[in-house]
């Protein structure tokens, strides 16, 4: 009984077992069959028969292709938008309060200095592009001459940035003519609206502006090196732009940069600029001159040459550049060589500053490789003060910069006692937006001349905007 029921349970897992094997046999079959695949362990690997496969490569085809199309009409949308004339308004206001003491020196060389209000700036420009290489610029100043510049009491607007320019172009890249800064000095290639002081060192009495010209100019090495030439003429009215063929001497200057480190990880946060410049000025009947203020628009000029009769004069600077993070330093050297006639000897004169600036915030100074120039600062936090969703109120600080400049000019050689000066510049600079900013500065200039010693202590404040 016990070997009946043995065998029993014997023969139904055989059959058990052979049943399931034809069913798994038949399943397979009819899978493949379908045009479903399965692996070893019959797990379905996928589920589409080769129609659908074909339909979607269809699919991805013509998306695309699709995409192709889109990309094709953006870059011929783009191209075209490119080719029409753009035009572009800026302009920029500066308004400028200004407070002396002086000592008895100071009184008797330049009389006595009086405190006063002037719009150092009021420029008002239109520029634009066309046809994807041709620039244009057409600027004023409309408070661009001061009545003690002039013989004339009133104040007459004068052009600035005024020029034609093409890019693109083959060997020499950009080409540019007429009324412009002429390419020498990091502090003068770099914008008014950018300079970590309200006024340029005694740098930028020694060497020539805005001249009407032409210029070449480009870039190279991934933008590490910059250089620029050009031809230009002297004493130029600024407020006419003409001039005659007598007593007018004409410009060559050049000048190119060198980027010996450029951290391009944090986008310029780290830099080391050099660079060099020089300009030749045939006079041609001109006179040379040198005189400068203590970097204090509305202040009487404390140095000067006087006129001096001479064939031509030389002008060499160099200048370097170091930024890490918040921190800059930064300086310049000029010289000047001036050939006199009637066999007079050559007078040579120099003016050096150095700077360094911190900011308070982190921010840091913007560099521009295409130019070789600093540039505006960005804020991490622009300035305001608004009410949250929860009644508080949350303000921003803007960006804040502490300055220092020593600057020199020495204008005694030979026969010539135009006099020297050193001015000591702190600085304060709060950014409250990228566009706007309020400035200010103590000046202390010790100016000997005709053996007399004059001190000036200088107190400046600046509001300015661009857009």
């Amino acid at each position: 009984m016990r070997k009946r029921q043995m065998n029993g349970l014997l023969y139904g897992l055989a059959v058990a077992t052979v049943a399931w094997i034809g069913f798994a046999t038949a399943s397979d079959a009819s899978a493949r069959d379908e045009g479903l695949d399965y692996d070893a362990s019959y797990r379905l690997v996928s589920m589409q028969n080769d129609s659908e496969k074909g339909t979607l490569k269809q699919r991805v085809a013509a998306l695309e292709e699709a995409i192709a199309k889109a990309d094709a009409a953006a870059k011929k949308a783009k191209a075209a938008a490119a080719k029409k004339p753009s035009v572009k308004v800026d302009g920029r206001v500066f308004l400028d309060w200004t407070w002396f003491t002086q000592d008895a020196g100071s009184v008797t060389q330049i009389g006595d200095q009086e405190n006063g209000f002037e719009p150092r700036a009021a420029w008002i420009g239109v520029g634009g592009k066309m046809n994807q290489v041709f620039e244009w610029k057409l600027s004023m100043n409309f408070a661009g001459t001061q009545p003690n510049d002039l013989d004339d009491d009133f104040l007459s607007p004068v052009f600035q940035d005024t020029y034609g320019q093409m890019n693109e172009l083959p060997l020499v890249g950009h080409a540019k003519i007429g009324y412009f800064k002429e390419p020498m000095s990091l502090e003068l290639q770099t914008s008014s609206r950018f300079i970590t002081f309200m006024e340029r060192s005694f740098v930028n009495d020694m060497i020539p502006s805005y001249n009407l010209g032409g210029m070449i100019f480009d870039t190279a090495f991934n933008d590490r090196v910059t250089w620029a030439t050009g031809v230009f003429t002297g004493n130029l009215d600024n407020r006419t732009l003409r001039f005659q063929d007598d007593g007018h001497g004409a410009f060559w200057t050049s000048r190119a940069t060198f980027l010996p480190w450029y951290d391009e990880g944090s986008g310029g946060r780290g830099l080391w600029h050099v660079g060099g410049s020089y300009s030749y000025h045939a006079l041609n009947g001109e006179d040379a001159r040198y005189r400068a203020r203590p970097q204090c628009h509305i202040g009487s000029r404390i140095v000067d040459t006087t006129a001096m009769a001479a064939n031509y004069t030389n002008t060499v600077g160099v200048e370097t550049a170091f930024l890490y993070g918040p921190f800059s330093i930064q300086s310049e050297y000029v010289e000047a060589y001036v050939n006199r006639t009637g066999g007079d000897e050559t007078a040579q004169f120099n003016a050096f500053y150095i700077q360094t600036s911190f900011f308070l915030t982190g921010e840091n100074r913007s560099y521009s490789k295409k130019k070789g120039s600093f540039g505006r600062v960005t804020p991490y936090e622009p300035v305001f003060r608004v009410r949250d969703a929860d009644g508080c109120i949350q303000t921003g600080k803007g960006a804040w910069e502490v300055a220092y400049r020593l600057s020199t000019i020495d204008l005694n050689d030979a026969d010539i006692t135009g006099g020297n000066a050193t001015t000591h510049t702190l600085g304060l600079n709060w950014y409250l937006t990228p566009n706007m900013r309020v400035v200010l500065n103590y000046i202390n200039a010790e100016t000997r001349k005709d053996g007399t010693t004059g001190i000036e202590n200088i107190f400046m404040t600046r509001y300015q905007y661009d857009w």
